[in-house]
């Protein structure tokens, strides 16, 4: 009989999952702690809490006012923000807990997905163990603790490829639900690519199924439409996010190139007024990407270096993901993951399935899956990319460098990328390890299940030698390699992986195990598989307590006795613009410190924190536009940030390197603007004036903090207007030279001074021009009476007609109307204010403005969603399930080490 008849969750999963998730996680888990790296560290803490403010409000938290002066929170899809469990997780724990607690909880739900395949394939339980083991925690797993919307996402992507198998050999309402809301949950928690990743690997797998058993065309077309209806029911899930992600993603650098990055955007290309996007229409496509295409140079970061592979037989090969010694020999580019390790049991396991290769149905099809996974981690590394490097090697005897734009072509991730629709809006080919892990577990299991037999037994036993041998040989060659500083961690990963695979190979010499264990092998096998890749993620997985970072930071509250006193009465939330990219974090064995260090730095949205803004946070989830403006520019003296963009966006203080930065002056953050700038002679674009208070803590190495003499208030009365009609859409190249004075004045005068408003009556604005020398002296107010993330209330008494600027993101979904003491409501246009900014053009008198947040996108497809999940719902509680059935196939050949048992 088939031993996966047992319970699903049989006592040795239970086991194995919790031995492993105690070891690997068990002081993450206690008190508020974030994981020490990374996203997990700098990122979500600020977002989490956030959501959990505004859901504790009663509000749907569709903005984020924190962020480069406001923009669309729950639309930028990595935090989450409509995701059950992250909403749950947000309003019952503290706020570095809630990640953590998430995190951990999704790895555990991957490992059960991967243990699920494997039972309805037919495995045993301990075999099936093995099977969410090494998955769950094999390093391009386990890694995804540092990005807690990507841990999500590869616990429903396994999820997904178990129900679509279902899904696929036969119609099952549970499986078709279960598939679809395993999808939605992946776009829902921040990572649409898993979704994308999933129905690639389903399709791959059916291939694989195609070619091994013959299918027949009608059964293929029939398990398509199945998948396809499915799908179609995840997107009416998701529906509010992929509509608010979809709106929000069009104004980004993702989607703003004028360039095509797949044959999609082809069609805009060539309705394009610029000639030259026209003629070159297929460079971007065929790897010649000009500089400003600038998102096309982001698709292929995180790609994974061939060499990798040998990660399987040594987690510490390459050292700790900080302090690598292949990046500093060229080896590698940008590493997406510290390594690949998914066990000595589970590796030789499957090098023994892979003996079946002609057997079984099962082993080739995610042997296929495997080899299409590490094929599209690639990435940047093409046909053309090999056939470049085989010509260097055989011209000069090495390589140059690793990558260059054009070797992705003919590719994997290039062809996805270039012809697959949506799939363009993705980057990190390495996200692919993910699915390279699953099908190494798939196989891990059909090899622990030959390995009961007595010929596979041996066979297993001599796999574990060899693999052994191999770590032992790729860790020398890595040492004459390495530096003598990198031999520690190399070895210790050698050591990690000799001990199990001696152990392992032990418990299967029936001569030396007792009596009481023999039959029970597979069992034990998955005990050892459980300690280990708990103790390589110890290595691999730091925490560090959330006070950590907050405590580093805890010098913004000393900042707020010295914030000007006529920009505190305006808004009560102060601004500032960190440099955090030019600013070193120490390394650090001590996690804690380096958490505190992120905290000084205010790296990303560590000021969130504290309930402070920060301008100039980048991100490919950033408005185009406003990141043109927040973006030096390069000099012969060195790259120069924009102090007119910070300025006007109320930026009270600066955070730049203690220690400096070669090559980069930093004097526009140093000096504040002299007599002759301000009076309009001088219109160069670095400030020339007196040095700016350093208000920085004593003593702190890492940062200087420099307090803005020249900020603008966040809230301000303006009467030196200049109305212009909207800057131009396109060309591109002409919208960038429109706003690119906005951001830095053109030295010879060109530039206007004035605060520039688009789409202005200009009879208006002419009145309020001409009002301004009559009010001089007069007194005049605009304060923030009412600060919340989608409504701000300001107070303002005008002696004339004037514009009030509002020093927030102009966007489409906000309104403003306008309030007398006498009684009455009007509503009133928001115009662009120096393109990004909100400004109104208001009356003499006193009078209230009140700004609204309403998502038109959010109001029509939140009933989609609603109705959809409802309808899973009752159809979930209403529908038989029967037991379901094992999708075992037959073996094509019959053997006595069969990797299937026939019941």
């Amino acid at each position: 009989n088939f031993r996966s008849l047992q319970p699903w969750i049989p006592g040795v999963v239970v086991l194995c999952l919790g031995l492993a998730g105690l070891l690997a996680f068990g002081d993450a888990l206690a008190g508020d702690r974030v994981f020490a790296a990374r996203d997990a560290v700098h990122t979500f803490p600020g977002l989490v809490g956030l959501i959990r403010q505004e859901w504790s409000a009663g509000r749907v938290p569709l903005w984020n006012p924190w962020l480069n002066n406001g923009q669309p929170l729950a639309a930028m899809n990595v935090a989450g923000a409509l995701y059950p469990p992250q909403v749950l997780a947000a309003l019952a724990l503290p706020t570095g807990a809630a990640s953590t607690t998430l995190v951990v909880g999704h790895l555990l739900l991957a490992a059960a997905a991967a243990t699920r395949i494997a039972l309805d394939a037919g495995r045993s339980s301990a075999a099936a163990a093995v099977a969410g083991l090494a998955y769950a925690f094999s390093g391009s797993v386990v890694f995804q603790a540092y990005h807690p919307n990507i841990a999500a996402g590869v616990a429903w992507l396994a999820w997904a490829v178990c129900f679509g198998i279902r899904l696929g050999h036969r119609w099952s309402p549970g499986a078709f639900l279960g598939l679809a809301a395993s999808l939605a949950c992946a776009v829902l928690a921040g990572d649409p690519q898993a979704a994308y990743l999933a129905g690639i690997t389903l399709v791959v797998w059916r291939i694989g199924a195609g070619v091994s058993a013959g299918a027949a065309g009608a059964t293929t077309i029939l398990a398509a439409g199945r998948l396809g209806a499915a799908a179609v029911l995840a997107a009416a899930l998701a529906w509010p996010q992929i509509a608010l992600t979809s709106e929000f993603m069009a104004t980004t650098t993702r989607y703003a190139d004028a360039y095509p990055v797949s044959i999609w955007d082809v069609p805009r290309c060539l309705r394009d007024p610029d000639a030259a996007v026209r003629n070159h229409w297929a460079d971007v496509i065929l790897g010649r990407p000009p500089p400003e295409s600038s998102f096309y140079h982001q698709i292929y970061r995180f790609s994974v270096a061939p060499w990798r592979v040998l990660d399987l037989v040594n987690p510490t090969l390459a050292g700790p993901l900080d302090d690598r010694w292949t990046s500093a020999r060229g080896l590698e580019g940008d590493v997406w993951v510290a390594t690949l390790y998914s066990g000595v049991v589970p590796l030789a396991a499957c090098l023994l399935a892979l003996g079946h290769l002609r057997r079984e149905a099962a082993v080739r099809r995610w042997s296929l899956v495997i080899a299409a996974a590490f094929a599209a981690s690639l990435g940047g590394l093409g046909a053309v990319g090999i056939a470049r490097r085989i010509a260097e090697y055989a011209a000069t005897g090495g390589v140059t460098d690793l990558y260059r734009p054009g070797d992705e072509v003919g590719g994997i991730a290039w062809l996805l990328t270039s012809f697959v629709p949506g799939y363009a809006g993705f980057r990190s080919p390495g996200k692919w390890l993910a699915c390279f892990a699953l099908g190494l577990a798939q196989l891990a299991a059909a090899g622990i299940d030959v390995s009961t037999t007595s010929p596979g037994r041996g066979t297993l036993r001599r796999w574990l030698w060899a693999v052994g041998g191999a770590s032992i040989v790729v860790t020398l060659a890595a040492g004459c390699m390495a530096p003598s500083t990198a031999l520690p961690g190399v070895v210790s990963g050698c050591v990690l992986c000799l001990s199990a695979a001696v152990l392992a190979a032990l418990l299967l010499d029936t001569r030396l195990v007792p009596s009481w264990l023999r039959g029970r092998e597979a069992a034990a096998l998955a005990v050892v598989t459980a300690v280990e890749l708990a103790v390589a993620a110890r290595a691999t997985v730091e925490s560090a307590p959330l006070a950590a970072v907050r405590g580093g930071s805890g010098y913004l509250e000393t900042l707020e006795p010295l914030r000007d006193p006529r920009l505190a009465s305006a808004s009560a939330h102060p601004r500032l613009a960190a440099i955090d990219g030019l600013i070193e974090i120490p390394q650090s064995a001590n996690a804690t410190a380096r958490a505190r260090a992120v905290g000084v730095a205010q790296r990303c949205n560590t000021p969130l924190l504290h309930g402070w803004g920060k301008v100039g946070e980048p991100g490919t989830a950033m408005e185009a536009d406003f990141e043109l403006l927040c973006s030096p520019i390069s000099t012969p003296n060195g790259p120069v940030f924009p102090r007119q963009t910070l300025d006007r966006s109320a930026v009270e203080f600066f955070v730049i390197p203690a220690s400096g930065v070669p090559g980069v002056p930093l004097d526009e953050l140093l000096h504040e603007w002299s007599g002759p700038q301000r009076a309009g002679v001088d219109r160069s674009i670095v400030p020339a004036g007196a040095a700016l208070p350093n208000a920085a803590p004593p003593g702190e190495p890492l940062v200087r903090v420099i307090r803005n003499v020249s900020a603008r208030p966040r809230v301000r009365i303006t009467r030196d207007l200049l109305a212009v009609p909207p800057f131009p859409e396109a060309p591109r190249k002409r919208r960038v030279a429109a706003l690119r004075p906005l951001a830095f004045p053109d030295p010879t005068g060109g530039a206007p001074a004035a605060t520039v408003v688009e789409s202005a009556d200009a009879a208006a604005v002419a009145a309020i021009a001409e009002a301004q020398e009559a009010v001089t002296g007069a007194d005049e107010a605009a304060r923030i009476t009412i600060d919340e993330p989608r409504r701000v209330v300001i107070d303002v008494e005008l002696a004339a007609p004037a514009c009030v600027v509002l020093a927030d993101t102009f966007h489409a979904d906000w309104t403003a109307t306008v309030r007398v003491p006498a009684g009455g409501e009007r509503r009133v246009e928001i115009l662009r204010a120096d393109h990004t900014l909100r400004g109104c053009l208001l009356p003499a008198g006193r009078q209230t403005i009140e700004f609204r947040h309403r998502s038109a996108t959010f109001a029509r497809a939140i009933p989609v969603a609603i109705l959809a999940w409802a309808g899973v719902i009752v159809a979930a509680l209403t529908c038989r399930q029967g037991r379901q059935p094992r999708l075992v196939e037959p073996s094509t050949r019959t053997n006595s080490a069969g990797l299937v048992r026939p019941a």
